[in-house]
C-alpha cells in the first residue's frame, strides 16, 4: 500500500491539515509566564512585590518577559485560529510561524541568561528548571520533523 501521507493519520484533522504537537502548544503557554506571574501577582494585593521580586529581581526584566509573551500570545492565536485564517487565505501568518517561535525561545533564553548573570549565577531551583525547560523546547523544536513541516503544511492547504 503506498501512502501520501507523511505524518501517521492521527496527527491530522478533519481538514486534513497537520494539527500542532501537545509540547508545542506547553511551550508556547509557558513562554506566557510572565503574564500568568502578572495576573497571580495581581490577585495577591498584599504579597505582589515579594512574588514578582522572587522571579525578576528588576522591573526590567519583566517588561522583557511581557514582550516575549506578546510573541507567544500571538502564536497562540495563529495556532488557535488556523482554520479561519485557512478560510481568508491569510497564509503571510504561517510564514511567520517557525521564526516567531525560534524567536521567541532565543530571547527567553537570553533573558534568563541574563538574569543569571545579573545574580552571578548563584544557583535557584525555579530559574534552573525554567532555563532547562526552555532548552529543552529548543531542542524539541529543532528535532522534531512535526513542527518544521507544519507551517508548510498550512501554506500548502491555505
Amino acid at each position: 500500500m503506498n501512502s501520501k501521507l507523511k505524518f501517521p493519520l492521527h496527527r491530522y484533522d478533519e481538514s486534513g491539515r497537520l494539527k500542532p504537537p501537545l509540547f508545542f502548544y506547553i511551550g508556547l503557554i509557558f513562554l506566557c509566564r510572565g503574564v500568568v506571574l502578572l495576573v497571580v501577582a495581581l490577585s495577591l494585593r498584599g504579597q505582589s512585590d515579594a512574588l514578582m521580586s522572587l522571579y525578576y529581581p528588576s522591573h526590567r526584566e519583566f517588561y522583557l518577559s511581557l514582550i516575549i509573551a506578546a510573541f507567544s500570545v500571538y502564536l497562540l492565536f495563529i495556532v488557535s485560529r488556523r482554520n479561519s485564517l485557512w478560510q481568508s487565505k491569510s497564509i503571510i501568518h504561517f510564514k511567520l510561524l517557525i521564526p516567531i517561535t525560534f524567536t521567541a525561545v532565543f530571547l527567553d533564553v537570553c533573558l534568563q541568561i541574563y538574569v543569571l548573570s545579573q545574580q552571578h549565577f548563584a544557583f535557584s531551583i525555579s530559574k534552573a528548571l525554567t532555563l532547562t525547560f526552555s532548552i529543552a523546547f529548543v531542542a524539541y523544536l529543532l528535532s522534531n520533523p512535526l513542527v518544521r513541516s507544519l507551517a508548510d503544511d498550512w501554506r500548502q492547504k491555505g
